[in-house]
């Protein structure tokens, strides 16, 4: 099974470096329709959502976030 859904990641994920957001999420859902719980696929669902094309400015984005969730709530 596994062997099917690879090529689809990697199609996904460069779909979703070249900002093609629509083709992105096609391969999203062909994933998750072989393999309900892969978390990449939700990942790249994820990356659509926020437009985010690389992963690494997914990390970076998560991070900031996450500080502002952080920060002391003014009263």
């Amino acid at each position: 099974m596994m062997e099917k859904i690879l090529p689809l990641i990697e199609r996904m994920y460069i779909f979703l470096e070249d900002g093609n957001w629509n083709k992105a999420n096609e391969y999203c859902e062909r994933i998750l329709d072989l393999s309900p719980k892969n978390t990449d696929a939700y990942i790249g669902k994820l990356m659509i959502d926020y437009k985010i094309n690389q992963i690494s400015n997914f990390e970076n984005r998560s991070e900031e976030h996450t500080s502002e969730l952080q920060s002391p709530v003014p009263i």
